[in-house]
């Protein structure tokens, strides 16, 4: 593990620099090399506890801390979203970073305030993994996928991820009170009637929600 979060490092440094220069696209492709051989695909089988999540062991919390942001999108918006990031890493390769991001799916949701709620084909969710160690700005990495991605109709965002600025605009779309008013129409107002005949005082409303909010 401390040899990955090593490699991790070292990768991430380079890519501060010139990511498209054909020397630091050799360095980092001769660093990967040894843990990434190009040798033909092999089929597995295991049993699901083993086989997925496939993270779980991952230390997250000593060598390997990771940041990231995840971006819920409904499933028609799938094709848009790939168009839209495979021609924006392959002309900015340090959009690409030294970590992984992940797309996979999920289930319409019956809770207000999920971003799947009343999405009945399901979603597709975006996570974008920023090592902490890294040099750089975690914000300015999920900046560029923010650009992207927002302003497809029907996004949301992960409530317990990274967020975006409020106020700044991304692509077509600017972070905010509307915009989350937007996201939510359905519920959104009822869940602030809510709020506050249950939190009248403002107990457990930080300064953080109340801007995201725009209460």
């Amino acid at each position: 593990m401390n040899r990955l979060a090593a490699v991790a490092l070292r990768i991430g440094n380079l890519l501060q620099g010139d990511p498209n220069n054909p020397v630091i696209e050799k360095l980092i492709g001769s660093i990967l090399r040894p843990f990434v051989p190009l040798d033909p695909p092999k089929d597995f089988h295991d049993f699901w506890y083993r086989a997925l999540p496939s993270d779980d062991e991952v230390d997250v919390d000593g060598a390997i801390p990771i940041q990231f942001t995840e971006i819920w999108l409904p499933v028609s918006q799938l094709t848009a979203a790939l168009d839209r990031l495979t021609a924006a890493i392959c002309a900015d390769q340090g959009m690409a970073g030294n970590f992984a991001v992940e797309l996979y799916g999920a289930k319409d949701s019956p809770f207000w305030m999920s971003p799947a709620n009343n999405r009945h084909d399901g979603v597709v969710r975006v996570d974008v993994f920023w090592w902490a160690r890294n040099l750089g700005s975690r914000q300015r990495f999920f900046t560029h996928y923010w650009k992207q991605l927002l302003d497809l109709d029907g996004a949301r965002l992960h409530w317990g991820k990274v967020l975006p600025a409020v106020g700044q605009k991304y692509g077509n779309a600017i972070f905010g009170p509307e915009f989350i008013k937007t996201a939510y129409a359905d519920h959104i107002t009822q869940w602030l009637h809510l709020r506050q005949a249950f939190d009248p005082d403002g107990v457990f409303l930080t300064d953080y929600w109340r801007l995201i909010f725009g209460i």
